[in-house]
């Protein structure tokens, strides 16, 4: 026994002493110049006092409405009030406190703040008009999502949060793709997405309607009520303060413009030309023209109902729903793990509250990957086929938003093979349902891979340039080359000893890739390798984050820090 507290006691002060050292290493810059950086800090701190004291004041007035709603709602329940007349009271209630304080707020910027700040009302114009823009697409997308799950699949989840989710993400997907069938008809315009949209709010409205008046409207509503867990721990409140304010810095800064370079120059840009054309337009001149966009045709609606901040907030949303999401697979598949303490490490990922304020995809992607391993790990245990159907759908979406997910179609595929040959000793079962995910996650996919093969020869442009090759006015050696070059500048050349002290490197050293994931994986490393135990569904999501890893870090991948976004909510529950 003492020896083993002796050996616990060693090997916590060797971590202490690795926590102590990375620290040091990875913030150098503040103490290389301590007075210079305090007295930014400082000088920023006091243009935010004002910001900062108006937060809180939401905080603190939210609180109150709601326990003084929960006070009310007591006491309807004593005076038989049904629940939806309980929770229309409570709403009611906290709305009438939040527009007492956006009014009370509204005047304290305008008398305090106001006057350094001349396009203040530009900018709440642009914010308001964003907000409404995405709002309306993302209900709209609900509504297409239980219209996919309920009428085609017949599938009704259990589990609000699942509800959310898939229905989120596969309702983004639909009116993606009811957008790409109207640039296909040539009339991919603004008024057009607005009509769909429109059409869209309207029959989901009356669907709606119909349900709450049939026989089964009392189901219905009980369903669409979210059942939250009665008690939290204490521990758990406080991560739970750290994932919503993370959140919300996220929002706010994704209602400013846009000034991100990929942003600019084609998740926006070219959605703005195809809704001018009303058809997809293919610049030759630009290699990205050929990619699968469905994200920027979501981006599209964005712009069309709201603006670029509409746009931005659409994928803002990636975020709350893959926190959603972590919360899900921790409580789901990781014994002992606070799924608030996961959620909370995961917004605080540099790189990932970075791609919630700006209109990329790599959240969405990682909203997506997370979604096909959630629904194949139920379809391992439960086998209802409706589960491998949902890990296609996001597979698919996944594909069809960047040529990263090829990794994660081989990973899933041969993963899903092995768990059921371990399971069933039967390779039919095994290899049938395999198939199946593979085949029919490329349907969705399809339509951009065959633009692109009718444009260039190459479904996978430019990628795979060396074995299909492309037209000598869109691609050529030297575009390679030049590409390549580009490329290279992420990252360490390859070799044993970089390749080995990667985790290091890119910790440290993160202005080379493009991005930081934080000090905290490699803070927690050395845990996480000899320490930790896991479940064998958490077993199967670390050997694909393993197997990830080894492919972005091989020649056919670039050492670009974002493209590890898509593994950043398994990391946060392994850890």
């Amino acid at each position: 026994m003492r020896i083993q507290r002796g050996s616990q006691y060693c090997l916590l002060a060797l971590w202490l002493a690795w926590t102590v050292g990375l620290l040091l290493i990875y913030y150098r810059q503040v103490w290389l110049s301590p007075t210079e950086n305090l007295a930014l800090v400082w000088s920023n701190l006091v243009d935010l006092l004002p910001l900062l004291g108006i937060g809180l004041g939401a905080a603190l007035l939210l609180f109150l409405a709601q326990r003084v709603g929960r006070k009310i709602s007591q006491l309807l329940r004593q005076e038989k009030f049904t629940q939806p007349s309980q929770l229309l009271y409570g709403t009611l209630l906290e709305f009438g406190g939040l527009t007492i304080y956006v009014a009370l707020s509204y005047l304290l910027i305008r008398r305090v703040l106001l006057p350094g700040l001349p396009y203040f009302h530009e900018a709440v114009g642009r914010s308001v008009i964003g907000i409404v823009g995405a709002g309306l697409t993302v209900v709209a997308a609900q509504f297409l999502g239980l219209g996919v799950c309920r009428l085609l699949l017949r599938w009704q989840f259990q589990d609000w949060r699942n509800r959310w989710l898939y229905h989120s993400a596969i309702g983004l997907g639909a009116l993606a793709y009811l957008s790409l069938g109207l640039a296909f008809l040539g009339i991919y315009y603004r008024l057009s997405i607005q009509i769909l949209v429109a059409t869209v709010l309207a029959a989901g409205s009356l669907w709606l309607g119909y349900c709450f008046k049939s026989d089964n409207s009392l189901q219905l509503r009980s369903a669409a009520q979210p059942r939250l867990s009665p008690t939290v721990a204490p521990a758990d409140r406080i991560w739970q303060g750290v994932t919503l304010i993370a959140i919300a810095i996220a929002f706010v800064c994704a209602l400013a413009p846009e000034q991100e370079f990929d942003a600019l120059s084609y998740h926006l840009s070219f959605p703005e030309m195809w809704l001018e054309a009303g058809y997809l337009v293919d610049l030759p001149a630009q290699y990205v023209s050929l990619y699968p966009m469905t994200w920027e045709l979501i981006f599209g609606a964005g712009l069309a109902l709201g603006g670029p901040i509409a746009a931005k907030l659409l994928h803002f949303v990636s975020l709350p729903l893959t926190v959603l999401l972590t919360y899900q697979l921790t409580r789901r598949f990781v014994a002992g793990v606070s799924p608030w303490l996961a959620s909370a490490f995961l917004v605080t990922v540099p790189i990932v509250l970075w791609e919630a304020t700006s209109a990329y995809v790599d959240l969405a992607l990682a909203l997506h990957v997370g979604l096909v391993l959630y629904a194949l790990w139920q379809y391992v245990q439960e086998r209802h086929w409706q589960w491998l159907v949902l890990a296609a759908l996001n597979l698919g979406l996944a594909l069809a938003s960047k040529h990263l997910a090829l990794f994660v179609l081989a990973l899933a595929a041969i993963g899903l093979f092995l768990q059921l040959w371990f399971q069933t000793k039967n390779f039919r079962q095994a290899v049938i349902p395999a198939i199946a995910l593979s085949v029919g996650s490329l349907v969705l996919p399809f339509p951009w891979y065959l633009r692109s093969w009718l444009a260039s020869g190459n479904p996978v442009f430019p990628e795979l340039f060396s074995l299909f090759g492309a037209p000598a006015d869109r691609w050529d050696a030297v575009s390679e080359r030049g590409l390549d070059h580009f490329l290279e500048q992420f990252g360490r050349p390859d070799s044993v000893l970089n390749l080995l002290t990667l985790p290091w490197d890119m910790t440290v050293n993160a202005a080379d890739y493009g991005g930081t994931l934080g000090p905290l994986f490699l803070l927690f490393l050395p845990g996480w390798v000899f320490i930790r135990r896991y479940s064998s569904a958490a077993s199967w999501f670390a050997g694909f984050v393993l197997l990830y890893v080894v492919l972005w870090a091989s020649p056919f991948c670039s050492f670009q820090m974002r493209f590890l976004v898509p593994i950043t909510p398994l990391l946060a529950i392994l850890y």
